[in-house]
C-alpha cells in the first residue's frame, strides 16, 4: 500500500441537505403529476384527447375514461359520438365499452343505434355493428335476435363478428349456444375457428356441446383440433 490512495469524498452537511431537498421536491412534483393525471381529475384531459386526429389516441382516451367509471359522465357526448360515428371500428368498440362502465342509458343508446345497421347494405357497416354490440356485453341482450340472424350473413366477417358478439352477450344462453354449434359447421374456416374459440375461452360447456366438440379432435384443421382440445379440457 502507498500513501497516494485517495480518500473517499465526503459531502459537507449543507450539500447533503440540498440534495435531499431536491429529491423531496422532485418526488413531490412527480406525485402531483400522478394525482392530476389519474381518476376523475384527468377526465378533462381525456375528453380533449377524444378529439385527436390519431385513432390510437382516441382509443386510449376512451379506455381511460372507462376505467374512471361514472365519475367520467362529462365525457358522455364525446364518447357517444365516437361510439356511433368514428371511422375506426376499434375506436367505436372502445368508446362503447367505456360507456358501459360510465352510464348504462348511454350504452343502450349505442345499442339502439347499431341494431338497424346489422341490415345495412354495406358489409363493413354490418361488421362494425356486430363488433360494437358485442363490446356492450349483456347490456346488448335485446340485440340477440338480430345477431342470430347476422350469423347467416353472406359475409364471413359479419358471421364471425356476430358469433363473437353473441358469446360476449351470453344471454339467453340456449339460442346463443345453438348459434355457436351451427357455426362449427360453417363453410368458412374463419367462422368455424371463431365458434370453437368461444367454447374454449368464453362459453361454458354442456353435454350437447361436448358431444359436438369431441369429433373435432381429429379434424384435419389442426387449429380446430387444438381449440377443441382446449375447450374439452375445461370440462374435466
Amino acid at each position: 500500500m502507498t500513501g497516494n490512495a485517495s480518500a473517499p469524498t465526503v459531502l459537507p452537511p449543507r450539500e447533503i441537505t440540498l440534495h435531499l431537498l431536491g429529491l423531496v421536491l422532485f418526488l413531490g412534483l412527480l406525485g402531483l403529476w400522478y394525482w392530476l393525471s389519474t381518476g376523475a381529475r384527468a377526465v378533462p384531459t381525456w375528453i380533449e384527447m377524444l378529439q385527436d386526429d390519431d385513432p390510437s389516441t382516441r382509443i386510449v382516451a376512451a379506455e381511460q375514461l372507462g376505467q374512471v367509471g361514472p365519475a367520467a359522465k362529462a365525457a358522455l357526448p364525446q364518447l357517444l359520438a365516437q361510439a356511433t360515428g368514428d371511422g375506426s371500428q376499434h375506436a367505436n368498440t372502445t368508446a362503447a365499452t367505456a360507456l358501459k362502465s360510465i352510464d348504462l342509458t348511454a350504452a343502450r343508446q349505442v345499442m339502439t343505434h347499431f341494431i338497424p345497421r346489422l341490415q345495412d347494405q354495406d358489409a363493413q357497416q354490418r361488421r362494425t355493428a356486430c363488433a360494437v354490440l358485442g363490446s356492450l356485453g349483456p347490456v346488448a341482450k335485446p340485440a340477440v335476435p338480430a345477431l342470430l340472424a347476422a350469423g347467416h350473413d353472406p359475409d364471413e366477417l359479419v358471421r364471425r363478428n356476430a358469433l363473437m358478439a353473441l358469446a360476449s352477450i351470453g344471454i339467453p344462453s340456449p339460442p346463443i349456444v345453438a348459434a355457436l354449434l351451427e357455426g362449427l359447421r360453417d363453410s368458412s374456416s374463419l367462422v368455424r375457428q371463431t365458434a370453437v374459440t368461444q367454447f374454449a375461452f368464453t362459453v361454458p360447456l354442456t353435454q350437447p356441446v361436448i358431444a359436438a366438440l369431441t369429433p373435432l379432435l381429429s379434424d384435419s384443421d389442426r387449429s380446430m383440433a387444438t381449440l377443441a382440445r382446449s375447450a374439452l379440457d375445461t370440462a374435466k
